[in-house]
């Protein structure tokens, strides 16, 4: 069921309708600086709800950031960007259609991708933040794009 719903919403972003993100945390993508290499995707655990853009990152169920926000600062984070931008309305209706399950549905909106100054050290980043209680994964993204299949 998973891959189902990862697959819909890859299809929605790479067509193109990428607009409002969700209720808690609009991002206008024309007001951040283009993305740049190095960058790390982060997956916050889920339980927080982690929401925003640009430096701005708040919790939907009210947690404190204000310690994750010095680490991205110590480790060289210059901007956050949403992975998925999907307006939850549509995510919404996504999760409608799937199919029964036990499993709850996964929050696709706590994947996150971070800017890094071009100085910062890309290792250390990842042990430091690997560390951290508010993220559940972080991994380089490759400067690579692989060919299509």
């Amino acid at each position: 069921m998973r891959v189902r719903i990862v697959f819909a919403v890859s299809t929605i972003i790479v067509a193109g309708s990428c607009g409002e993100l969700t209720r808690a945390a609009p991002c206008d993508e024309s007001t951040l600086p283009a993305p740049s290499f190095p960058m790390l995707e982060v997956k916050f655990v889920e339980a927080l709800r982690i929401r925003g853009c640009a430096l701005e990152l708040h919790s939907e169920t009210g947690e404190n950031l204000r310690q994750i926000r010095a680490v991205f600062r110590h480790v060289g984070v210059t901007t956050i960007r949403p992975s998925i931008t999907v307006p939850q309305h549509l995510l919404d209706s996504l999760y409608a259609d799937a199919p029964p399950s036990n499993e709850p549905h996964p929050d696709l909106l706590s994947w996150h991708r971070l800017s890094l100054a071009p100085s910062a050290d890309v290792d250390a980043a990842i042990a430091e933040l690997s560390k951290r209680r508010e993220i559940e994964f972080v991994y380089r993204v490759s400067e690579i794009v692989p060919p299509p299949p």
